[in-house]
């Protein structure tokens, strides 16, 4: 093997044919000793920009590749072995970090976006889920059993954020074969089971045909549920309650709902 040896005392400069340009090797003020940088029975051939390095007693050499493809403020990732280059998409001018294409990815359920430094008095500042999709809502009753109904052409939405669910739906009735057999009417198969307390959640729909006791139809979910019972207002009286069994063909509701899931 090959040896350049730096004397703790001077330095050691490599010049090319021309004596136009040279290669210095020198040693720091503070070593005490002589070093060795050996080098192996082969060529070495290192790229343009590329640093030397050991792994500190000298008994190995590498080449380190510098920076390439970078501009201020990028973010560097390794690309290959050996290989890092700035990513010109992701950008930290040491307050905002910026991405300017692609998408923030949670890799860890549970996880997400921490609040914490904004004042407040909550039990929780992090922001560790969002969902947006689609449901099919069913006729149940208040157990949540659906007998034998067509509802072709029923469609649902929703778009959950945190623990906060809202829900949208269609629903319709085409033919009833065998009603649910429970004591109230509702709507089932909503995307997240409520949470499990005693608030109820309820909305204002618009109704066709529905066969209401007293005043306007309205939805409620309670705790713990994947289904809404369907409820009729009165004034200055407790509210009324609508049967599976005076639900018909062609009865239609529309309605959005908004409710607290567990997580």
């Amino acid at each position: 093997m090959a040896e350049i040896r730096v004397r703790s005392t001077g330095k050691v400069k490599l010049f090319e044919s021309d004596n136009t340009s040279s290669i210095s090797i020198e040693s720091p003020s503070s070593l005490t000793a002589d070093r060795t940088v050996t080098l192996p029975d082969a060529n070495v051939t290192l790229a343009s920009g590329t640093m030397l390095a050991t792994d500190g007693d000298g008994s190995s050499l590498t080449g380190i590749p510098v920076l390439t493809g970078s501009t201020n403020n990028t973010v560097t990732t390794v690309t290959a072995a050996n290989a890092i280059s700035g990513e010109t998409n992701l950008t930290f001018d040491g307050t905002d970090l910026t991405v300017s294409t692609g998408n923030v990815v949670i890799g860890t359920a549970g996880k997400g976006i921490d609040f914490s430094a904004t004042a407040g008095t909550g039990t929780s500042e992090l922001l560790d889920d969002y969902e947006e999709g689609t449901w099919s809502p069913t006729f149940v009753d208040n157990a949540g059993s659906t007998g034998t109904t067509s509802m072709t052409g029923s469609t649902g939405i929703y778009t959950k954020i945190g623990n906060i669910v809202e829900v949208q739906f269609y629903w319709y009735i085409n033919s009833i074969t065998a009603a649910p057999s429970g004591l109230y009417a509702g709507v089932g198969g909503f995307p997240f089971t409520s949470a499990n307390d005693a608030t109820p959640s309820g909305a204002a729909v618009w109704y066709s045909n529905v066969d209401v006791p007293y005043g306007t139809l309205m939805t409620t979910i309670e705790a713990n549920k994947v289904q809404g019972i369907f409820y009729s207002q009165r004034d200055n009286a407790n509210y009324g309650t609508i049967s599976p069994s005076a639900i018909a063909a062609s009865d239609t509701v529309y309605a959005t709902i908004t409710y607290r899931t567990p997580t």
